[in-house]
């Protein structure tokens, strides 16, 4: 499960790092868009309006804080991620996944 080409398995890749590494979640938000897990997977680019980006970022730290996560490796390219220290989460780092 998880995407065409270079996206096959990614979900499947993103629960054994985990695994290996001992603890850790996986969140997956649908989001406004219907079809946006799949055009995700399928590596197709997409484009979102600021407030929905806000949205499912306070939806997803949400989730987080409530499976107790408080700081957190991330797989994936470093980005900023605005609030997420109103939630009380902190990134200590990134970690490289897709390759």
């Amino acid at each position: 499960m998880g995407g065409y080409g270079a996206r096959a398995g990614l979900i499947d890749r993103a629960v054994a790092e985990i695994d290996a590494e001992g603890a850790g979640v996986v969140v997956l938000l649908r989001d406004l868009v219907p079809d946006v897990v799949s055009r995700r997977l399928s590596g197709e680019p997409l484009e979102f309006e600021e407030d929905d980006i806000r949205r499912v970022i306070g939806l997803g730290s949400q989730i987080l804080r409530e499976l107790g996560v408080g700081r957190m490796n991330v797989l994936g390219a470093p980005q900023k991620i605005a609030g997420l220290d109103g939630y009380g989460l902190t990134i200590e780092g990134w970690r490289e996944f897709m390759s």
